[in-house]
């Protein structure tokens, strides 16, 4: 997700504020440390272009 955020030329702060989240999530989510889930992953993959698949790969396989 961070190669695809710069590519946007986003900052973390300015993807969370567009996609309704703490910054604090995009920082894990980009380190491995969180998965994304639901609404979180569609308002990113919104924000970003792209669609869930492509910015989450696999994580429909994800265990909750």
């Amino acid at each position: 997700m961070r190669l695809i955020r710069n590519a946007r030329g986003l900052s973390q702060k300015e993807l969370a504020r567009r996609a309704g989240v703490d910054p604090s999530t995009i920082s894990r989510l980009e380190n491995g440390h969180q998965a994304a889930y639901g609404v979180t992953r569609g308002r990113l993959a919104r924000v970003l272009g792209l669609p869930e698949a492509e910015i989450f790969p696999g994580a429909g396989n994800v265990e909750r």
